[in-house]
């Protein structure tokens, strides 16, 4: 099977609005077309902004009159709560109004959003790579000294999906969240005392979840302190407040294109091999 690459153009007005051209069109007709859309950290762009240049590639190709199109995400927004609903809606509309055949996402925060989504949806999971990498970097002897750690409930069966490769236990920390949003904690599944945590979280956006979590585990006789996060957010504070964490080590992928602005001694960035070279803005 051949497989041709295409890119686009951007060209941006004085006025700010934009509008993509496709180069070698003739190359969609009648094609099964794959888009591999790179999110950048909003940081750099607004997530809101992104999802409007995901429409305009989407609809470029359309026009082209490709056989299908399959959407690859390399983050999937407005997927982390309720209260996001009406914006999640809003997006699966708009894709399968485009002609979006099937679209896939590097780890959900919630997986069950695949049974009510506008278009076939295909949640990208992680745990195998992570299981590598906790294998190969991480734990080098002595399992039974080692444990993984979900920082909340939301994130337990992840967990344990790494904990089962890695061949070693699970705990949970116990997490609720006010009704301004910070995260609270009031305890711990598991037994975590002179032991050696691994958390591991899909997102790490204003950081206050590892903060919180990772105080925890400390005050409860955790020995040394690792973090895995899928996707590198990185809100204003994060920084911060992982600093307060005291993490000995932690792993962040590259699904989020500006995450090699946070590389540093204790921070290594993972490739995630599908998106290294995705589209991005």
């Amino acid at each position: 099977m051949s497989v041709s690459r295409v890119s686009f153009q951007v060209k941006q007005f004085a006025d700010t609005e934009t509008n993509v051209i496709i180069n070698n069109p003739e190359q969609i007709l009648n094609q099964d077309v794959a888009i591999i859309f790179k999110f950048s950290r909003p940081s750099i762009i607004s997530i809101n902004d992104q999802v409007i240049r995901l429409f305009q590639v989407v609809r470029a190709t359309k026009v082209l009159q490709p056989k299908s199109i399959d959407v690859k995400l390399s983050y999937m927004p407005y997927a982390r709560d309720e209260h996001e609903q009406n914006s999640l809606d809003m997006l699966g509309t708009c894709l399968h109004a485009l002609g979006v055949t099937t679209l896939s996402a590097v780890q959900l925060h919630d997986p069950s959003i695949t049974q009510s989504f506008q278009v076939p949806l295909h949640d990208v999971t992680l745990e195998d790579l992570w299981a590598g990498v906790i294998k190969e970097k991480i734990i080098s002897c002595d399992k039974n000294s080692w444990s993984i750690a979900s920082p909340d409930t939301g994130g337990t069966e992840r967990a344990e999906r790494v904990a089962v490769l890695c061949d070693v236990p699970v705990v949970t920390v116990q997490k609720v969240r006010t009704q301004t949003g910070e995260p609270v904690v009031h305890g711990i599944s598991g037994d975590v005392h002179d032991k050696n945590i691994i958390l591991i979280d899909d997102i790490l956006d204003t950081g206050r979840t590892a903060l919180v979590a990772s105080q925890l585990l400390r005050a409860h006789g955790a020995r040394a302190l690792y973090a895995c996060f899928t996707h590198a957010v990185f809100s204003e504070g994060a920084v911060e407040h992982l600093a307060q964490g005291a993490f000995d080590h932690i792993f962040v992928t590259d699904t989020l294109v500006g995450v090699e602005a946070l590389v540093s001694d204790n921070v290594t960035i993972i490739p995630v091999k599908e998106f290294s070279d995705g589209t991005s803005i």
